[in-house]
């Protein structure tokens, strides 16, 4: 009998089933959404909840299974499409992925990780405070969607922009660089020119926006290929990263200012 559940996971939705046989549910990725899973999920009594990491999407779900009681584990995507590939299941749908997770949890019986500490816990709730707080602004939800329309800004980042940095689209390209404390400055003396480096800004959107650049310095098309361009020129990789968070930045910046998503900005 099958006793194991997978989900897959996507930035607006969850799609869940118990067994790999069994239907999949279609349900929103929101705490309304996440309650309803921990209720169905509940009943089904399952030994084992295979969830996708999907670079943030999943974080709220985890932790309220975890704070359930349910034996819920976060597996590696590779892993699982390389099970899939080996037993020749290649097509690729949300209805498809959560019955391989539902497989891959009953045959290879991941390893479950210990539940987060109090404070992992705690940003959680924070986090699906302020996700409800921008739901309920049309304007901020609006600025998210824009946001996330990114490759390579997920709900962390649009968050921590949304939050710590309000003046994101009201000041100028040069402004909000060096607000976050991404502008390079000169170190020059004499006849001697130095290195450009950053500093000072608010720590909280930099650090996020160097963890976006560093995702799309391989995902992101755009600026991908602008950090190719950089390291074929002999910049150091931190140096490129640094660049592509800043371009980044002013890109994200154009786009809140004038309300369009990064495809209509990029084209």
């Amino acid at each position: 009998m099958h006793r194991c559940v997978g989900i897959d996971v996507s930035k607006h939705h969850l799609d869940w089933t118990f067994g790999e046989d069994g239907p999949v549910e279609h349900l929103p990725n929101t705490p309304a959404g996440i309650r309803r899973l921990l209720e169905r999920a509940r009943r089904q009594e399952p030994i084992l909840i295979a969830v996708e990491s999907t670079g943030g999407y999943e974080r709220q779900l985890v932790v309220a299974l975890q704070e359930a009681g349910l034996p819920v584990v976060l597996v590696n995507p590779w892993r699982v499409r390389r099970f899939g590939e080996g037993l020749g299941r290649l097509a690729k749908t949300d209805p498809i992925d959560a019955r391989l997770l539902a497989l891959y949890a009953e045959r290879a019986q991941p390893a479950r990780r210990p539940l987060p500490g109090p404070q992992a816990r705690r940003m959680a709730k924070l986090d699906a405070k302020v996700d409800a707080a921008i739901a309920q602004d049309p304007e901020q939800h609006e600025t998210s969607e824009i946001l996330q329309s990114t490759p390579s800004v997920g709900p962390g980042v649009a968050r921590t922009l949304i939050v710590d940095l309000p003046e994101l689209g009201a000041l100028s390209r040069r402004q909000i660089t060096s607000l976050v404390g991404l502008a390079p400055y000169a170190r020059d003396s004499g006849r001697k020119s130095g290195m450009r480096k950053i500093r000072g800004g608010r720590p909280g959107p930099r650090t996020a926006l160097y963890l976006a650049a560093m995702n799309a310095a391989r995902f992101n098309p755009v600026l991908k290929a602008f950090y190719q361009r950089l390291r074929a020129a002999g910049k150091p990789a931190k140096v490129a990263f640094v660049a592509v968070a800043r371009k980044l930045l002013t890109l994200l910046n154009a786009m809140v200012r004038d309300r369009t998503t990064w495809k209509a900005a990029t084209t």
